[in-house]
Parts: structure tokens; C-alpha cells; sequence
């Protein structure tokens, strides 16, 4: 089993000296304990390498969950009144556990917010993706999440707008999908403002950036070319590759070229 961290070597929730866990009682609050551990390393994101010592203190809070099953409840006949601290860490290891949970599964849809395409649109861009538009970055119910916002029509083979994406096991991971995208990038041009319409229509004007057709950028990494990539007409290639790096987790020092 993992040794506690810190200075004191008792169970701050039910003051029992760790290692010394002989009651069904003891068992569960080591368990507590251990999660309560575990979901601080996972906020915290923090030493290197905590990913391992947080599967240990999971693993440790489970071993003692079945040990639980094989002890004997405590015999006292009533039970001291917990101290301010106790119950304080009680809850905390409750939330910890909770956390656990989410982190290792998606949310329900019925618990993500649903953005009309109308709202995203009118919010301001976060960052940038190979093909969507960051518009939301919040939690649920403690798990990290993004609302993204396709650029593509179903004239490109779109089939949903909205893109929901949560922070699961360390991963970005797509978990709904939702609105209908616009017919065809002229019908997306028809509703944008008049300003926004305008350079939309520039970008379109230019040679480099056909009408209908994807753009080609080469990546670039230690002088060498890794990959090539598609995106939509009208971007920059400052904005590629800031798109490639914060959404597709591509390395800093990359450079990016527009393909002739």
C-alpha cells in the first residue's frame, strides 16, 4: 500500500493510525482516504508521473473496500461524534470519490448544456481547429469541458454543428454531437452579418483558396515535413497552426506552409 503523504501517520477522518485498520469502519475510512488522495493528484495534475500514483491510491482504496467486507463492525455500542476536521474531511472524500467516477466516464447528455448554433455564433472564438471553432470551455459537474462549432456544411459531409467534447482519463474525448449545419458555405455566408459576410467573400475571391475546395498545408517539425493537413478555405497559417497545437496536440515548435 501507498504511505500517506504528509507528516502525521493517522486517518485524519476516524483518527486511526494507518496500518492499523481492524474494523469494518476502519477499512472504509482508509478507502475514503485513499480516493480522497487519488482526487487531489488528479486536480492538481501534479508531481510528474502523478497518473501512477494516482492508479495506486485507487487501487489501495479498493483493496481496502473488499478488506471491509471481511472485517467485523466495531463493537462499540455508540460512536463518538465526529470533530470539525473529521467531518470535514468525510465530505472532501465523498467529492473525491465522486470525482473519480466522473473523471473515468462521460457526462449524460441530459447534463450538458445545450448551445443553439445561433448563440455559438455570436460568441467569440477561443481557439481554432482544423475545422471548428472553440466557443465554450466550462465544467460539468467538475469534468472539463468544450462546446466547438463547425465550419463545415453538409455540402463538405457535416452532419452535426455543435461538437462536445469532454476531458476523460487525461484525453480529450468527443461525447455528443448535435444541431444541423448549414446546407452550403454560401447559404452559411447568407446568414452571417454584413461585415463578416464581406471578408468571407474576399477569402473566397482569393485564387489560393478556391470556392468548394479544401486548402492543403504542409507541417513542419525539426526542419522535416511530418504530415499535411486540409482545411477549410480562408484561414491563415498562423492560425493552422495554433488550431493544430491547442485542439490536436501537436508539438509547439512546429511550422506550417500552405501546399502549392
Amino acid at each position: 500500500m501507498l504511505r500517506p503523504m504528509g507528516t502525521t501517520n493517522v486517518n485524519p477522518i476516524n483518527g486511526v493510525p494507518f496500518g492499523q485498520e481492524k474494523t469494518r469502519e476502519d477499512c472504509l475510512a482508509r478507502a475514503a482516504w485513499e480516493y480522497d488522495q487519488a482526487s487531489r493528484l488528479r486536480a492538481a495534475q501534479r508531481p510528474v508521473g502523478y497518473q501512477a500514483l494516482v492508479e495506486g491510491h485507487e487501487r489501495a482504496a479498493r483493496a481496502y473496500e473488499r478488506l471491509a467486507e471481511e472485517r467485523p463492525s466495531a463493537s462499540r455500542p455508540t460512536v463518538s461524534p465526529r470533530t470539525p476536521l473529521q467531518e470535514k474531511m468525510r465530505k472532501k472524500s465523498q467529492k473525491g470519490r465522486a470525482h473519480a467516477r466522473r473523471a473515468r466516464s462521460a457526462s449524460s447528455p441530459d447534463d450538458l448544456e445545450i448551445y443553439s448554433k445561433s448563440e455559438l455564433d455570436d460568441m467569440p472564438r477561443l481557439s481554432q481547429g482544423q475545422a471548428e471553432d472553440l466557443k465554450v470551455e466550462d465544467e460539468v459537474d467538475g469534468t472539463p469541458t468544450r462546446w466547438w462549432l463547425s465550419r463545415m456544411t453538409r455540402e463538405d459531409g457535416e452532419t452535426h454543428a455543435i461538437h462536445v467534447e469532454q476531458l476523460i482519463d487525461g484525453r480529450w474525448e468527443m461525447v455528443h454531437k448535435y444541431g444541423r449545419p448549414d446546407a452550403s458555405r454560401s447559404h452559411a455566408t447568407k446568414r452571417q452579418p454584413a461585415s463578416r459576410a464581406a471578408a468571407a467573400a474576399k477569402r473566397m475571391a482569393d485564387p489560393l483558396r478556391p470556392r468548394g475546395a479544401h486548402q492543403k498545408w504542409n507541417v513542419y517539425s525539426g526542419g522535416k515535413l511530418i504530415t499535411s493537413v486540409f482545411y477549410v478555405p480562408g484561414m491563415e497559417a498562423d492560425d493552422v497552426r495554433r488550431g493544430l497545437i491547442d485542439h490536436d496536440g501537436y508539438p509547439s515548435d512546429i511550422k506550417v506552409k500552405r501546399a502549392r
